[in-house]
């Protein structure tokens, strides 16, 4: 699945860099931002508190007054390559 980046795509950006390599898709307008992030393991026991914890990163990044939608996404599975630069290099990977 390709990244879908409409509306500003600056922010959507951001919203990317926040969430280091478990975003599959992001739509930001000054309106709504609305993400689609996975997780390394399907079974993850921190699933919750991770959806509720991008959910309050991406709201730091928006304009006041914005809605925020963050959902799940399984396909494709994650893996290490989906990390990015910085994330690599703080985990030792790069």
């Amino acid at each position: 699945m390709s990244e879908i980046l409409a509306g500003d795509v600056a922010l959507a950006t951001r919203v990317r860099e926040a969430l280091r390599g478990l975003v599959y898709a992001s739509e930001a307008t000054a309106a709504r931002v609305s993400v689609g992030m996975t997780l390394t393991p399907p079974d993850c026991p921190a699933a919750g508190s991770l959806v509720d914890d991008a959910t309050h990163a991406v709201r730091a990044e928006v304009p006041g007054g914005a809605q925020v939608g963050v959902h799940l996404v399984w396909e494709p599975a994650w893996h290490p390559g989906r990390l990015g630069a910085e994330a690599r290099r703080e985990l030792g990977r790069g």
